[in-house]
């Protein structure tokens, strides 16, 4: 994302940006903010975010166990619940051992609270990937301007005409495209941590 935003302000023709992320894409965008991020980015959509890395994890691997103890087995149910965060410890073990991340390191609820950038958060209703509350979440302690839109659908559905219409206005009502005359350090929101006032 950062490379993305550099190669727009090194062309030139661009004084502000609008991210828009789906899944990790959406948590990417509020990491890369909150991290310092480019006083040119100026809104974020953020679509089925999770508020921690660790809990979708814990939570994939719970669904994925109800679901084989369905389709092959009912013995995988069998396995006690409290076998999967053992699980996802040892696998973070293995990740920080060998690429030197921790997955605990993902935690945009986290990094939300002090972010002040417009953010719209969105989330269908029957996401069974990313549940619709680590949106919720985000959006209740996101420190900032930001609304939450629900809709129907699942993870990987096409997001319908009346959310991307939602976007499309929320985008123009702060990037303002058709404003040539006042740049970007004009705007109140022009550092994602720091509030500024026209």
């Amino acid at each position: 994302l950062a490379t993305a935003v550099d190669f727009l302000r090194s062309c030139g023709k661009v004084s502000r940006v609008g991210l828009w992320g789906h899944s990790m894409g959406a948590v990417t965008c509020i990491m890369y903010t909150s991290a310092g991020g480019d006083e040119m980015v100026s809104a974020m959509v953020c679509d089925s975010a999770f508020s921690s890395l660790d809990a979708v994890i814990i939570e994939t691997a719970a669904s994925a166990k109800q679901k084989l103890g369905e389709e092959l087995s009912p013995v995988v149910t069998l396995v006690p619940d409290m076998m999967i965060p053992m699980a996802v410890s040892a696998i973070r073990r293995s990740i920080i051992n060998q690429a030197g991340f921790d997955i605990r390191d993902v935690n945009p609820l986290q990094r939300a609270r002090n972010l002040l950038l417009p953010a719209l958060f969105a989330h269908a209703d029957h996401d069974e990937m990313v549940a619709p509350y680590h949106s919720v979440r985000l959006h209740e302690v996101y420190g900032g301007n930001s609304t939450l839109l629900r809709f129907p659908g699942n993870h990987n559905s096409s997001r319908p005409k009346f959310l991307t219409d939602s976007v499309l206005h929320f985008f123009r009502s702060l990037l303002r495209p058709d404003d040539l005359e006042s740049p970007y350090e004009g705007l109140v929101y022009h550092k994602a941590t720091q509030q500024r006032v026209l």
